[in-house]
């Protein structure tokens, strides 16, 4: 699935990884510093009442940073100031590449990317400060195999389309999303990645370039991305640190931190620096979260089925009393519904601004939403994201 769940998709499951290398002290340390960072008081107990946002979520500012949002196809028209104002990049969502490289020239999002609203999106975005990417979409394990039998002749189809999109919509540059699992694939991806970098630095020299990659992708040798030779071709990945839900049981979307062994934004973050700059990471953050039809209403209640993507926007319609989870930290609740239990994990603005604390603490080069326009309106979760201070700004 493109960036993790799209609300009307079916979650796919991460590679089972471990995260056995990062030491318990070493994810306190980090807790620690982040907690320190918030001027919330954070509760120890499971179930205790999630801390309400405080109107100044940061003791003091954090450093300035970037912030990447993504835009999901006509969401552009849906954009509010704030979404520009406390953002750095915003990555339209997503076009679609077809198995020969090529961009598809079909579906609502080229649709509206030749529409008059998305040359006004641009200027908008431009007009903040902002650079304006494209997002290329290609999960299917069919294309994503076909895609890569020749890199070489897909990276020159797909170059040859990229730059007369960017000269069309005055682009800055494109984030990759291009979501294989099969590990064979591997070494192709890395050759597919190296000779567009090439083509369109060639085209572009300050053009960006910027890889979507899975959270446990630095801990997974055998995995689809090898960050490490990827980051040598890019100017930033783009780790999507969420979709870790278990769907055996009612679990953290994107868990900050967990028991020794399990997969969390830390646990993956430390897999990362290790192999990667910190300066060539961004961690994704999710706007959604997810609901877990339940057979009861306790704390990480066994699943009855596959749990489906909420808005953090219609988690706040919702109204429901939020609960603490100070292992993962971050918040859930449970509510009975037409006779069935349910409990919705998710990220509020006090669980984004610890995540956006340890990115700081890690020298990263920033955080991401995926998406823009999922908290409408809602903003203390840009705030969160931005670390009190204004984020950096690159063109106006």
């Amino acid at each position: 699935m493109a960036l993790g769940a799209l609300l009307a998709g079916t979650l796919v499951a991460l590679p089972a990884v471990t995260a056995a290398g990062l030491a318990p002290s070493a994810q306190q340390r980090l807790v620690a510093g982040a907690e320190s960072e918030l001027a919330a008081a954070l509760p120890s107990n499971l179930g205790a009442p999630a801390p309400a946002t405080p109107a100044q979520l940061f003791r003091a500012p954090l450093g300035r940073h970037e912030v990447m949002g993504f835009v999901p196809g006509s969401v552009d028209t849906q954009l509010s100031p704030a979404d520009l104002a406390d953002t750095s990049i915003v990555s339209y969502y997503g076009i679609e590449v077809s198995a020969a490289g090529s961009l598809v020239r079909s579906g609502s999002a080229w649709q509206d990317q030749l529409a008059p609203s998305f040359a006004s999106f641009v200027a908008s975005a431009h007009g903040a400060g902002d650079k304006v990417l494209v997002s290329l979409s290609a999960s299917a394990p069919a294309i994503v195999a076909r895609l890569l039998r020749s890199p070489a002749s897909s990276a020159t189809r797909l170059a040859t389309d990229l730059v007369a999109l960017s000269a069309a919509d005055s682009l800055d540059g494109f984030d990759l999303d291009i979501e294989g699992h099969a590990g064979r694939e591997r070494s192709a991806f890395d050759a597919f990645v190296a000779d567009l970098s090439v083509r369109l630095k060639v085209a572009d020299p300050v053009g960006m370039l910027v890889v979507n990659t899975y959270a446990t992708s630095a801990l997974d040798p055998r995995g689809f991305f090898d960050v490490a030779g990827i980051a040598r071709h890019v100017d930033q990945l783009f780790v999507m640190g969420y979709d870790m839900v278990s769907l055996a049981d009612a679990s953290p979307n994107a868990p900050l931190a967990g028991p020794p062994g399990a997969l969390s934004d830390i646990a993956a973050l430390d897999a990362y620096v290790r192999l990667v700059p910190a300066t060539k990471l961004v961690l994704g953050i999710p706007f959604y979260g997810y609901d877990f039809p339940t057979v009861s209403g306790a704390p990480h209640a066994r699943a009855t089925t596959t749990p489906y993507a909420v808005t953090y926007a219609s988690i706040v319609q919702a109204a429901h009393r939020g609960r603490w989870d100070p292992v993962s930290l971050t918040p859930y609740y449970s509510f009975e519904r037409a006779g069935h239990w349910h409990e919705t994990w998710y990220d509020d603005p006090v669980s984004v601004a610890l995540k956006t604390a340890v990115a700081s603490e890690l020298h990263l080069a920033g955080v991401g939403a995926w998406s823009l326009g999922q908290e409408l309106g809602e903003t203390a979760m840009l705030a969160a994201l931005d670390g009190g201070s204004a984020p950096l700004k690159y063109t106006g």
